[in-house]
C-alpha cells in the first residue's frame, strides 16, 4: 500500500502540483477496513475515479458519486 501512495505522489508532485493540493490526492486513496459505500459520495469529496483500498487489500474505484447514491465496484485483478 505505502509503494501505491508513493507512486501517486510522485505523480502528483510530477504533474506541478504543490503541496497544498494534497487533501485531493487524499481522497484518491482510502485505507479503511470496510468496503464504500452509497453515501461514500461527493458531499465527502470522493469523485468518479477515486480508489478505496481495504485494509485487507481488497481494493474499489467510484463510478459515480453521485449524493447518496454512490457506485463502487470492486477491482478484479487478473494475473496473466
Amino acid at each position: 500500500m505505502k509503494k501505491h501512495f508513493d507512486s501517486l505522489l510522485q505523480a502528483f508532485v510530477k504533474h506541478g502540483h504543490v503541496i497544498e493540493d494534497l487533501p485531493d490526492l487524499a481522497r484518491l486513496v482510502t485505507n479503511s477496513a470496510s468496503k464504500p459505500g452509497v453515501n461514500n459520495d461527493s458531499t465527502q469529496g470522493y469523485f468518479a475515479g477515486c480508489s478505496w483500498i481495504c485494509t485487507d487489500g481488497t481494493q474499489y474505484t467510484c463510478i459515480n458519486a453521485a449524493v447518496g447514491a454512490a457506485i463502487w465496484k470492486e477491482v478484479q485483478f487478473v494475473n496473466l
